[in-house]
């Protein structure tokens, strides 16, 4: 059956010694359906779990009382960073019973599961970025905690409880292991890679407030609690990830970081200014005092100036990525077409929708902070 299913899948068979081992993954079950009622109410002598290459779960057990048909659920989208304990309730799909025919039993879970599953996993990461667009406050960002642990043999492995957390964590570049049940970086990645891609989301998580732990086995030299927290960024390398970013989320995470009011070079450069104005004012000539104070402050306001821009920048251009991210790219074009079609003038002359065209309703209007 794992072979007809769409994708690459991977079949692992557990026998059940005990009555309490199926429970080990039946307390993983994602919806409702007759997969819970069986897990609770029979005993099970084994389960398959189907593993596909994403990290996506389906559970297959007998289905009691009935020859030659199985029962086939999802468990919880772990690699997501969802679970029971996660601070949010989403429903996943309900489980299906199928046929001992494997052919048929694909064609089942390909047609009326794995739908459903998708549907079920796309709202799990729109509540994520719809939290950390509409929801994230200083109140609440607080309880949002990622912990990194360096491991005795260079692994660093990142843990978190909460949806919109490992969503960050997973757009730099970290996968969910669940032998370690914890997120890794790719082994493809080079020390240095990884060193740098652990900082810059370490520095972005803290720039929103979430809390970030930094704990060791082994002493490393690469990156420690002191430099994640005051170590002031270099505007020559973020001018170079800058030439490298693939996405509009990196433009806005090298912005904050460029930004931020204590490891900031921007905000660095108008504190120079600042300072060395005010050198600048004590040294020189006494006629000319007030000539310097007046240049040293009119350069470090429009330093000021230019941080508050670019943080407003950011938060655009946050809210642009996870509204694309959320709802897809083409609902710009609807969007966009909302606002030239309410901007037109009184005298315009605007023809009359077709009725086809009317049928699909208006495009549902954007946000606002």
């Amino acid at each position: 059956m794992a072979d007809r299913l769409p994708g690459s899948w991977r079949a692992d068979y557990h026998a059940h010694r005990s009555y309490e081992d199926q429970f080990s993954l039946g307390d993983q079950l994602w919806g409702l359906g007759i997969a819970d009622r069986a897990v609770s109410q029979e005993v099970l002598r084994h389960d398959v779990v189907l593993t596909r290459a994403d990290g996506a779960r389906l559970y297959v057990i007998d289905r009691p009382w009935r020859q030659n048909q199985f029962i086939v659920a999802a468990l919880e989208p772990d690699y997501l960073g969802y679970s029971s304990q996660s601070t949010v309730d989403l429903e996943g799909p309900k489980s299906i019973a199928v046929t001992s025919d494997p052919v048929r039993a694909a064609c089942d879970i390909a047609r009326r599961l794995l739908p459903r599953y998708q549907e079920a996993t796309g709202q799990v990461e729109q509540w994520a970025r719809e939290f950390l667009l509409f929801g994230l406050t200083p109140a609440n960002a607080s309880y949002l905690q990622v912990a990194f642990t360096w491991q005795d043999d260079g692994d660093l492995h990142a843990r978190t409880d909460h949806l919109s957390a490992a969503l960050l964590l997973r757009q730099y570049s970290f996968r969910y292991d669940r032998e370690a049940a914890a997120f890794l970086l790719p082994d493809t990645l080079s020390e240095e890679q990884k060193s740098q891609l652990i900082q810059r989301t370490a520095l972005d998580l803290g720039a929103i407030g979430i809390s970030v732990s930094v704990a060791r086995g082994t002493p490393r030299p690469v990156l420690s609690e002191r430099r994640v927290a005051t170590e002031a960024a270099s505007l020559h390398d973020l001018n170079g990830h800058a030439a490298r970013a693939e996405s509009l989320y990196e433009i806005v995470a090298l912005l904050r970081e460029a930004t931020d009011a204590k490891t900031g070079p921007l905000t660095a450069a108008e504190s120079f200014i600042r300072t060395l104005g005010a050198r600048a004012t004590t040294l020189a000539p006494e006629p000319l005092r007030d000539e310097f104070t007046v240049a040293f402050t009119t350069i470090a306001t429009r330093a000021s100036r230019l941080i508050h821009d670019l943080t407003e920048l950011a938060l655009g251009a946050g809210e642009t990525d996870a509204i694309t991210q959320a709802r897809g790219p083409h609902t710009w074009d609807q969007l966009l077409a909302s606002d030239a079609a309410s901007a037109a003038p009184p005298s315009a002359a605007v023809p009359a929708p077709t009725p086809a065209a009317s049928a699909v309703g208006t495009p549902p209007a954007p946000r606002t902070r």
